[in-house]
Parts: C-alpha cells; sequence; structure tokens
C-alpha cells in the first residue's frame, strides 16, 4: 500500500515538471473607432520552478518599427502541496505572465500588427499577423462641441494664465445623455498646468480621469438652431513656450427613442436603446512666445510679472569684522512664484567686494495670502570701512511692458568696528605673569640705584660718526650717472618680436583654402562654447538660468560653427543643415534631444538637479565635439 502511495505521488510530480512554456496571442478588441486604443494579449506560460531563471524578451513586438506599450499581469496557475516521509514538498504547475498591448489609433481602415518574435529564455516564438479594423466615430447634427479662450490675446508668455471654455451642445435627444469621456490632451501636456477650482461640485470624466469642475446649463442658438448646452471652464498655467494645437472630442451616450423588450432575472423588460456618438471641436491652437534673449539684464533669474523689493536686516546692524548678517530679502506682487529666485548677490561686484555673500541655493517662502516671497541671505562682512549694504537689485519681465524691469532694495545703514580696536580678551595667567615680571625688574632697579649713584654711567654711548668717502671706494663717487639712450633699443627688442611673428602669421595665411577657413571656424566655436560652459559649472545651482544660459551657448555654437542665425533649434532648422550635407542625421537627432531636454528642464518646477544638469552638460560637449571638422 505504501508503494502505490509513493508511486502515486511520483506520478502526480512528474506531471508538475512535464509543464512546457508556451506562447499564446488573443485578441482583446477586433475594432474600435478612431483615436481610440486597440489591445491585444501575448500570454506566455512559463514553468514555475525555472520562471526566475528565464529572461523574456517582447521589444519586437512593433508597429511602424516602433515597440507598442504594455503592460504586464502575472498570475501563478493551479499549485499543491505533498507530504513525502514526513517531508512537505510545495509544487506550482506553472506561472502565465500576460502582455496586454495597447495599439493607439489614428486612421480609418485596416490596421495590421506583422508577425513578431517573442523570446522565452532559449527558446524563441513566432506570431502570426495580426488584423484589426479601425472604425469612423458616429456623429450626429445634433450634438456639437467646442473649445474656446476666454482672455484672447496677440502674444503670450510662459508663467501667463489661460482660461478654456468647454461646450457640448444638444438637441432632440429623448432624455439626458450621459458624457463617458471628454478628451482633451491639452490636460496631458507638460507645458500647460491646470489650476484646480475652488468648491467644484461636479465630477466630469476627462481623459479617462476625474475632474471636478462647476458646470454651466442653458440654451443657445447656433446657425438658426436652438441647442441645449453642458459648459465648463478650465485655468491653466502657460509654462513654457512652443507653438501647440489640440484636438478635442467628446464620447456620449444617447437615447434613440426605441424600446425593445428583454428578458432577464425578474421577467422581460422593456429597455431603451442607446447608442454611442462622437462630437469634434475645432483645432484649439495658440503660440507661447519665449521671453527675449536681447538685451537679458544679468541679475535676471527667471521672474516674470510685476513685482517690488524690499531688504531688512533681520539682526542688529551693527557688527564686528567677519561677523554674519541674515538679510530678508522680500519679493512681493503679482507673478508666479515658481519662475520667483532669490536675488543672484552673490554675483554683483558691490556686494562681493565688501561681503563674503554664500553661494548655496536660498529657497524661499511664499506668504499665506499668496503676496509675497521672502528669502534669508547670509554675508559677512569683510573690512570695517563699509558704512551700508549698498542696494540690491531684481529683475523680471514685465508682461504688460513686455520688456525686462530692473528695480533696487534702498540700502541699509550698518557700522562695522574692527575686532582688535574695539574688543579685548584678558587673559589672566599672562597678566600675573607681567605683574610677576615687572615686580622683579622693580627690585633690580632699586638695587642698582643703591649700588651706583652716578647715573652717568648708565647712559649709551653712540658709535662715532664717520665720512662716507672713507667707506666707499674712489671710482663709485664719480660715476656716470648721465642717459644711456642705446638702452633704448634693448627696451624695444621684444616689441620687434611680437612684430615679426605677426608679420610671419600673415605670410603663412595669404592663400587659405576655405576647407581650412571652416576648420578654424569650427575649433573657435567649440573653443567659445568650452569657456562658456566653464562659467556654468562655476555658477550656482539655478534651474531657469542654468539652462537658459544652456540653450544659448549651444545657439551661438550653431550660428558661429555653420554661419546661419536661426531663432530656435527647431526641426526645421536641423532639416535645413542635413539638406546642405552639413551636419548628419545622427548629429542632428542628438542635438534635438538634448534641446527638449534643456526646454523642458528649464520651466519643470522640480527642484534642481546639479548632478542631472552636470550630465547633460557632460553630454553636450561630446555632441557638439562631434560637429566639429577634423
Amino acid at each position: 500500500m505504501k508503494r502505490c502511495i509513493v508511486f502515486f505521488v511520483a506520478i502526480i510530480l512528474s506531471a508538475g515538471t512535464v509543464f512546457a512554456d508556451s506562447v499564446d496571442v488573443e485578441y482583446m478588441d477586433r475594432e474600435c473607432v478612431v483615436g481610440e486604443s486597440l489591445f491585444f494579449n501575448v500570454k506566455i506560460n512559463i514553468d514555475s520552478d525555472k520562471s526566475g531563471d528565464k529572461q523574456i524578451d517582447v521589444s519586437k513586438v512593433k508597429l511602424n518599427n516602433i515597440p507598442l506599450k504594455y503592460e504586464v499581469r502575472e498570475t501563478s496557475t493551479s499549485s499543491f502541496t505533498v507530504v513525502i516521509n514526513g517531508r512537505t514538498v510545495n509544487k506550482s504547475s506553472g506561472v502565465v505572465k500576460n502582455y496586454i498591448f495597447e495599439i493607439p489609433t489614428g486612421k480609418i481602415g485596416e490596421l495590421t500588427i506583422p508577425p513578431f518574435e517573442i523570446k522565452v529564455g532559449n527558446k524563441t516564438y513566432t506570431s502570426e499577423q495580426l488584423r484589426f479594423n479601425v472604425l469612423p466615430k458616429p456623429r450626429s447634427s445634433d450634438l456639437l462641441f467646442k473649445t474656446l479662450l476666454k482672455n484672447p490675446h496677440n502674444v503670450y508668455y510662459p508663467t501667463q494664465v489661460i482660461e478654456i471654455e468647454n461646450k457640448i451642445y444638444f438637441r432632440n435627444f429623448p432624455g439626458s445623455p450621459s458624457i463617458q469621456n471628454i478628451h482633451l490632451p491639452i490636460l496631458q501636456h507638460r507645458g500647460f498646468s491646470l489650476i484646480p477650482e475652488k468648491n467644484a461640485n461636479w465630477e466630469a470624466v476627462i481623459n479617462e480621469q476625474r475632474f471636478n469642475v462647476n458646470p454651466k446649463q442653458g440654451t443657445d442658438v447656433i446657425n438658426g438652431k436652438k441647442y441645449n448646452f453642458f459648459a465648463f471652464n478650465l485655468k491653466f498655467r502657460l509654462m513654457e513656450s512652443g507653438r501647440f494645437s489640440f484636438d478635442n472630442y467628446i464620447r456620449i451616450v444617447v437615447e434613440t427613442g426605441k424600446v425593445t423588450r428583454q428578458s432577464g432575472f425578474f421577467g422581460t423588460q422593456l429597455v431603451k436603446e442607446q447608442k454611442v456618438l462622437y462630437a469634434d471641436s475645432d483645432p484649439f491652437k495658440m503660440v507661447v512666445r519665449d521671453l527675449p534673449n536681447q538685451n537679458v539684464p544679468p541679475s535676471f533669474n527667471g521672474a516674470i510679472g510685476d513685482f517690488k523689493i524690499k531688504v531688512i536686516p533681520s539682526c542688529d546692524t551693527d557688527v564686528k569684522v567677519g561677523d554674519p548678517i541674515t538679510l530678508l530679502i522680500e519679493i512681493s506682487g503679482r507673478g508666479t512664484w515658481e519662475f520667483v529666485k532669490s536675488p543672484p548677490i552673490h554675483k554683483i561686484p558691490e556686494i562681493t567686494d565688501y561681503f563674503k555673500v554664500s553661494q548655496d541655493p536660498v529657497l524661499g517662502e511664499v506668504s499665506e495670502d499668496n503676496s509675497s516671497k521672502t528669502f534669508n541671505v547670509r554675508m559677512r562682512v569683510k573690512s570695517k570701512t563699509v558704512d551700508k549694504i549698498p542696494p540690491i537689485p531684481f529683475t523680471f519681465f514685465n508682461l504688460v511692458q513686455e520688456k525686462y524691469v530692473t528695480i533696487y532694495s534702498d540700502p541699509v545703514s550698518i557700522l562695522v568696528f574692527d575686532t582688535q580696536s574695539n574688543v579685548s580678551v584678558m587673559d589672566y595667567s599672562l597678566r600675573e605673569k607681567e605683574e610677576k615680571g615687572q615686580k622683579i625688574a622693580k627690585e633690580e632697579r632699586k638695587i642698582s640705584e643703591q649700588s651706583s649713584p652716578d647715573k652717568e654711567a648708565f647712559k649709551p654711548r653712540l658709535p662715532e660718526l664717520i665720512q662716507i668717502s672713507d667707506n666707499v671706494s674712489g671710482p663709485i663717487l664719480y660715476e656716470d650717472h648721465s642717459a644711456h639712450y642705446h638702452r633704448i633699443i634693448y627696451a624695444l627688442m621684444p616689441f620687434v618680436v611680437v612684430a615679426m611673428l605677426f608679420l610671419v602669421n600673415m605670410y603663412k595665411n595669404r592663400n587659405v583654402s576655405s576647407k581650412e577657413l571652416a576648420r578654424v571656424k569650427s575649433r573657435k566655436a567649440y573653443k567659445h562654447f568650452l569657456t562658456n560652459a566653464s562659467s556654468l559649472e562655476k555658477r550656482s545651482p539655478d534651474s531657469p538660468v542654468f539652462y537658459r544660459d544652456l540653450g544659448r551657448n549651444i545657439l551661438t555654437f550653431m550660428e558661429e560653427r555653420y554661419g546661419v542665425s536661426t531663432a530656435e533649434l527647431n526641426g526645421d532648422f536641423f532639416n535645413q543643415l542635413i539638406d546642405m550635407q552639413t551636419i548628419t542625421r545622427e548629429g542632428a537627432e542628438a542635438l534635438t534631444k538634448i534641446c527638449e531636454e534643456v526646454d523642458y528642464r528649464r520651466y519643470s518646477p522640480a527642484k534642481f538637479d546639479q548632478e542631472v544638469a552636470k550630465t547633460l552638460l557632460k553630454k553636450t560637449k561630446e555632441v557638439l565635439k562631434g560637429c566639429q571638422i577634423s
């Protein structure tokens, strides 16, 4: 009997180990409307005992040579526990990994995924071709969707606030339509920061997510037809410059007016027929300009709006040389506080000449009423001649005047005294030694006066004066001290050598080829960039200023290197250089990625990361070095 049980358990264990790897492709959707996504599942069964050692590669699942995005969901199949000779053995038959791939759709018609390979460990599995159908969106003239800009302007700059009105018009539908989803790509763009509404009382599904908004309802007449409308507004803060265009639409469920009988658990029921409709708005377009890059004051570090500055010392203004002074710098006014940084007083010579200023990043604190931002800056006095803290400049870009404005704080009077002349430190042990020495000297002087009453004997005797002529040889007294004009020739020799070198250089470059001139221009542009980059590395970490200056240095290099002038580094500019065969496609793509990262991090609300900045600067040097002519 015992042998039979062992044999039966062995059969069960062997059946578990026989579990073989397999790959199955399953359709989750075979069709959808244009603009929505299709999904399919790649189901991979793996022996659980070996799942940790097997690598799965699904990178070759592509559409138009672009890998598809996917989500991994892992489940385990049946498992059991067996006790053999008092020892517990756990056995699982396998692990199932589901790779759910998403296919975005943009065109109506048939969509085909070519055969792809899935690698599981050392085995490779090849799928068949997948076919899907993309349908047009069902529309109706009784359903309209419009997105409008409430505060239109000719020019927009970063930090400005815009308000977008979203209106849904509907008519001739039995009952009230049910909004399933509102598609607004502007919510997903990093260049627009949503400002949440206060006391929002309605929840809308936008981009498959839930947002609270304040709705409005009413009626309106469009093209002679009366519509009911449902509207809500969204406010955004502009965070970066560029040209933007968004295609918005809504997905809504309406009743057709037909009623059908359907049998259910509670018997036959009357069910109202429904259908899904879509409505597209006109493309929402706008242009956000970058700040002017000409005549930028050195004290500008990203502030945009209208501000005032006030400096208050937070300690006593009577200090000693070397004592710290803490300044409370208050910036008040209207603007986006994320862009307001502490004035760069460590770069102002009028202050650094007489004060030692900390170069550590200063984090500001916004007031509760959101009307001001304060910074605590520490400095130390270098000289006792200082009588005031000079005015501190603060530069911002005024959106109304569309120009850079620099304001100054009032000077702060201080009194500085020297440490040695005003402060004495008493060393009592030294004082006892001095008193003891004075007492001994007094006793010795008293004894000497008693033993030798003749005070004349203690007068010091000075050496007798002798004539200088007796100590100096005769010829020196009669040396000729007249001017020696022939020595001027020796003084002019360095200038003569420089002039000769200049003439030799002109002789060598009298017939320079165009290729050599291009090589010299290339090296000069790269050397100029390295010089500017070295100044960037020495600066204090300031995200907007660092990435703004890095972008300008890249633009200056391109203009000096290729002899062209451009306002921004975009795809059209690089395509022009590629057509001129002055830059390779790989170099253009690398520069495009760097410029995009620079623009992103310049206006990013994230905290400045010095290591990321150094890595990006190093990568920029390597890419620009490859643009040189060898």
